[in-house]
């Protein structure tokens, strides 16, 4: 089965987070940080090339904080009280995301079911 979706980058990160709302530890998210962690990851695409120190560092900016709480319409303090409410979940370490929960900006994503699992 193959589904096409016609969306903007932006909002294709709020979809593959919500996707994976059913896989620890996302499923602990609330909606607001979901929506956040999906601009984290957002802005963390939109600056390829550059080294994760630097890159983990722009988008933990307050301007950047700012641009997601105006994206949002929340006040940029809900902002960095979400971010931290990632940290305590583990999403977070140091103003950085953490590597494995980094959404890459795919093209496609494909499922696979596997039935032989043991419960």
């Amino acid at each position: 089965m193959q589904v096409t979706l016609k969306i903007d980058d932006r909002k294709k990160f709020h979809i593959l987070v919500s996707i994976f709302s059913f896989i620890s530890p996302f499923n602990s998210l609330s909606k607001r940080e979901r929506e956040v962690l999906a601009e984290l990851n957002y802005y963390y695409s939109k600056l390829p090339g550059i080294d994760e120190r630097k890159r983990n560092r722009l988008i933990f900016d307050y301007d950047t904080r700012r641009e997601i709480s105006e994206h949002l319409g929340v006040k940029t303090e809900q902002i960095y009280n979400i971010v931290s409410l990632l940290k305590k979940k583990g999403i977070i370490e140091k103003n950085q995301l953490v590597p494995k929960y980094i959404i890459k900006n795919v093209e496609k994503l494909t499922f696979i079911f596997d039935a032989n699992i043991e419960n």
